[in-house]
């Protein structure tokens, strides 16, 4: 009975020291391999931000009309000389915001004044190149000519006096010196420029056709 119980114990030691080896291992694992994480203990993996796909620039229209595509083109020459003017005067030190819009605003409606004057202009060139044209019928349109010229010279006079009241460029001698050389006041630009420097005659054909 003795020695039955003697290789009993023997039989059993060992699997009590296996259990005891595995309770010492870290909780939450099987042997050498480490136990799935919970939902808890799972670390946050941030999310990529969605993909935005760039919008296509929409395609600029085609112009219907030879006329559409030059008053677009003159319309953009414009728009430049416009930021070229803003420009002008920050380089002269006049770096004043309002200023600078009176300026800028000035030149602009000095562009539509002198719409009539640009449509006569086109009646005129038509009228030179075409040989059945009399001259006392020239004679009639150099009248109109003129008369649409003293119409915008008024509207500039007075948009002078409008500009001056604002600005004061006739105690600002920086502002009235560009303002010459400009052309936005006075005649020097003019005299000063080729003497042949007169409008695009097929611009003016173009944008103001004969009425049919």
């Amino acid at each position: 009975m003795k020695s039955f119980r003697q290789f009993a114990i023997l039989c059993v030691l060992p699997l009590c020291l296996a259990a005891a080896s595995q309770a010492q291992q870290a909780p939450g694992t099987v042997g050498d391999a480490p136990a799935a994480p919970s939902d808890a203990q799972k670390p946050e993996v941030p999310q990529a931000p969605p993909v935005v796909e760039p919008k296509a620039p929409e395609p600029r229209r085609a112009p219907a009309t030879l006329e559409e595509m030059v008053r677009g083109q003159r319309d953009e020459r414009w728009e430049r000389e416009r930021g070229v003017l803003r420009q002008s005067l920050e380089e002269a030190g006049l770096g004043d915001k309002a200023l600078q819009d009176a300026v800028v605003d000035f030149a602009s409606l000095q562009d539509v004044a002198r719409e009539e004057l640009r449509r006569v202009s086109a009646r005129c060139w038509d009228a030179l190149r075409d040989p059945d044209v009399k001259d006392a019928q020239l004679s009639v349109l150099l009248k109109s000519y003129q008369d649409a010229a003293a119409t915008a010279q008024d509207a500039r006079d007075k948009a002078l006096a409008e500009l001056d009241a604002k600005v004061h460029f006739t105690n600002n001698a920086r502002l009235q010196m560009l303002l010459r050389l400009k052309g936005l006041l006075g005649s020097e630009a003019w005299l000063a420029g080729d003497a042949l420097g007169e409008p695009d005659s097929f611009d003016l054909r173009t944008l103001y056709p004969p009425a049919q």
